[in-house]
């Protein structure tokens, strides 16, 4: 299922192209709103969108760094 029209990010209203399987409603965000909403959720499912379908990637893919220690 593609995303929603008009598909922006639900915090900036730039381009939404990550979506959350584990938050309400699954909302679309942007890469730098995906990094600051999501980096203390590290294990959180997420796809991105590839242009034409959702693909499940990973928090790095999103230039997310989890620093341990």
């Amino acid at each position: 299922k593609g995303p929603p029209e008009p598909w922006k990010c639900s915090q900036c209203l730039g381009d939404g192209t990550y979506r959350f399987w584990d938050c309400f409603r699954r909302p679309l965000f942007c890469t730098s709103c995906c990094r600051e909403n999501h980096g203390t959720h590290p294990f959180h499912q997420v796809d991105q969108w590839t242009g034409t379908h959702f693909q499940e990637c990973s928090l790095r893919l999103a230039g997310l760094i989890l620093h341990l220690g």
